[in-house]
């Protein structure tokens, strides 16, 4: 629960399994920005909930990959996303590069009780050499299906290249997908989505 903490041009890498690169811990007025994140097995980069004002900013970030786990291994694999952010308010995520993720929700995932959240100018990369002929699923999601009470609110994602999408376990196979619980919001709560680049929309219906 820390204030006023900046993290600038650093570089992140052999994150351990299972946990995150930088855990948010519900610290309010941080600053992540210029920083180079590595290849992740079985963690994420940046996960937690915050206070108020985070800046996620001009940053690298790798894939987030699968670590030795499976069936074979007898240890269960990882939720894994790039940066999963589960409460706050005042929050953007700007001019970041994101690569890919193998088992997770998305590569930007926004859940919980959240308010005026800003992506804009991102670039969500679809594939990587490293893992020949795997697309990551998803690259924005907003809002848990098995928690409709509190989706985010104040949502804005702008001017983005999203790359990613491919078909997802939950149904969804799009570039960005959003909780079916703004069903059920006035239009004021419900994400503005505009001027994005989006590389797939096979299921509009976790969209619009």
């Amino acid at each position: 629960e820390s204030t006023d903490l900046r993290i600038q041009r650093s570089r992140f890498s052999s994150c351990k399994e299972y946990a995150p690169c930088i855990h948010l811990g519900r610290s309010s007025r941080v600053r992540i920005a210029g920083s180079t994140f590595e290849e992740c097995y079985g963690c994420d980069f940046v996960r937690g909930a915050v206070g108020t004002g985070l800046v996620i900013h001009d940053n690298v970030f790798g894939n987030a990959l699968v670590g030795e786990c499976g069936p074979e291994t007898g240890r269960e694999c990882n939720h894994q996303d790039l940066i999963q952010i589960g409460g706050g308010e005042n929050i953007l995520i700007s001019r970041n590069q994101f690569g890919i993720y193998e088992i997770g929700a998305a590569q930007v995932y926004l859940k919980g009780p959240l308010r005026n959240v800003i992506v804009r100018n991102n670039v969500f990369r679809a594939t990587d050499p490293i893992r020949p002929g795997h697309v990551a699923p998803v690259g924005i999601t907003v809002g848990n299906v098995n928690e409709p009470v509190h989706p985010p609110l104040g949502v804005v994602i702008a001017h983005n290249t999203i790359l990613s999408g491919a078909p997802h376990g939950r149904g969804s196979f799009s570039s960005i997908a959003l909780t079916p619980a703004y069903a059920a919001r006035p239009l004021e709560d419900r994400p503005i989505v505009v001027n994005n680049v989006l590389a797939v929309m096979q299921t509009p219906e976790w969209l619009c």
